[in-house]
């Protein structure tokens, strides 16, 4: 059996136990007609990639969200390009903070704090994100040696986290430059990226990921903000998509040190809602106006204005100003 046709096989095995409560081996075997050998190399093999299941004497079942706690014990089942090390903390001032006191203290790249809720949470440019229970909020310790590429750490894992929620739960994410997760013009999540850097490069990276998973929003926020669980119409399986995600990241983070940057850039812009679309750049007082046409190589947004001027924007907000 060809690698796409195994991965597919197994993605079949988890789709159907993500609609059954539990099932048992005999049962699943007849539904997919594979044996049950098969069936338990698969299991394995959905346990390395991300996409959690358990199983035990009576059958086998997707983890519950009220096992986030356990997210530590899953992430070790992982076999991909990053290996995790994970610290779950039920609530938190702020997951960034912890993750760089981590690297401060020399933690290895893959070490990582969850935060079942964020009581300070902070989005890009210091502004304050709301993090209660039942999303999905973390810091990841990165050691990266390419200082050029640092800005596009964060293309990469919002396309990894865009992948894996379209994987598990079949809901498309639209990805806004820099850092934002949108469904219909909505947010559903966001990348925060910060850095330490001296004149030798970078000694660490802080990558901040929050998505709105099955918790609410407030009603103040509901013109512009949304969850997965609206999307989804019903509660999502956070431990699977966190899985994937960094699974799928691993791969991605390895293109960057492979110098692959264009496979990633690539994939980004197909799943992009920015490029294309006339747009308003801000930052600080410096505003900018014209038509994203591209990504650069260094993960910067380029934008064409009304005289024909193709001008790179780092940093700063982007505000849509046409429909896709």
């Amino acid at each position: 059996m060809k690698r796409d046709e195994v991965y597919f096989l197994s993605l079949e095995i988890f789709k159907y136990l993500l609609n059954t409560e539990k099932a048992s081996g005999e049962e699943i075997s007849k539904a997919l007609g594979i044996s049950r050998a098969t069936l338990s190399r698969r299991i394995k093999e959905l346990n390395e990639i991300g996409l959690f299941v358990n199983s035990d004497d009576t059958g086998y079942s997707i983890p519950t969200n009220i096992e986030l706690w356990q997210a530590p014990y899953y992430l070790a089942k992982l076999r991909g390009a990053i290996n995790y090390r994970a610290t779950f903390l039920e609530r938190c001032e702020s997951s960034q903070d912890i993750a760089e006191e981590m690297a401060k203290s020399g933690a290895e790249e893959g070490s990582m704090v969850i935060c079942g809720e964020i009581k300070s949470a902070r989005g890009r440019l210091g502004r304050r994100w709301f993090a209660p229970p039942g999303g999905l909020w973390f810091s990841l310790v990165l050691r990266p040696k390419f200082l050029e590429k640092i800005n596009l750490i964060s293309l990469a894992m919002a396309l990894s986290t865009s992948r894996a929620i379209d994987e598990v739960i079949g809901v498309k994410i639209g990805l806004k430059w820099p850092n934002d997760l949108l469904i219909k013009e909505k947010k559903v999540g966001g990348i925060l990226s910060e850095a330490k850097v001296d004149q030798d490069g970078v000694i660490y990276a802080i990558i901040g990921v929050g998505i709105n998973m099955n918790n609410s929003i407030p009603d103040e926020l509901k013109e512009i903000a949304t969850s997965l669980k609206e999307a989804a119409g019903g509660s999502v399986p956070i431990l699977p998509i966190l899985g994937r995600s960094l699974y799928i990241f691993g791969e991605e983070y390895m293109k960057l040190s492979l110098k692959k940057e264009k496979d990633i850039i690539k994939e980004w812009k197909s799943r992009s809602i920015t490029v294309g679309r006339r747009v308003r750049a801000q930052y600080m007082d410096d505003i900018k106006e014209g038509t994203a046409v591209d990504i650069d190589s260094d993960g910067a947004l380029i934008v064409k204005d009304d005289n024909g001027n193709r001008i790179k924007i780092y940093a700063g907000d982007i505000i849509h100003l046409s429909p896709i």
